[in-house]
């Protein structure tokens, strides 16, 4: 699979009191993984991808499609805050309603040239929605910010 683009896929943002949301769709669920990350990038960082980037893989399983979401975008919040590394590609390269397998690439933030636009404190499971609709796919994610 190709990488994916480092602008974010059409979304809609979900106006929620005291927190942020969007509505993401794809044509099938490796597809709607990867816009769901991208958005989530868009969202959090202003930063262009470059050669210094890094592949870094990302494996993740849930019990569901929903949890299995909520469990691939909070292991981007956990990089971003652990190793203080910003994200600006993705490719799903394997999604299932149990597991996702991704290649995301990154940096260390670098001041001056990254630009944090949002704190996300966490995606939750308020609202959450993963569901097959005709012709793909569509999710619903809320963050707490």
């Amino acid at each position: 699979m190709k990488e994916s683009r480092s602008s974010p896929p059409p979304f809609k943002i979900i106006e929620h009191t005291a927190d942020t949301g969007f509505e993401v769709t794809g044509e099938n669920l490796a597809r709607l993984f990867e816009n769901a990350g991208l958005v989530l990038f868009h969202l959090l960082w202003d930063s262009p991808a470059g050669p210094e980037d890094r592949a870094v893989p990302i494996r993740v399983a849930g019990d569901d499609a929903a949890e299995l979401l909520v469990s691939f975008l909070e292991e981007f919040l956990y990089l971003q805050d652990a190793r203080e590394l910003v994200f600006t590609r993705l490719t799903v390269e394997e999604a299932e309603p149990r597991r996702v397998a991704a290649t995301a690439w990154c940096h260390p933030f670098q001041q001056g040239r990254d630009e944090a636009k949002l704190v996300a404190k966490a995606v939750t499971y308020h609202q959450i929605r993963v569901q097959e609709i005709d012709g793909g796919w569509v999710a619903r994610v809320v963050l707490d910010i």
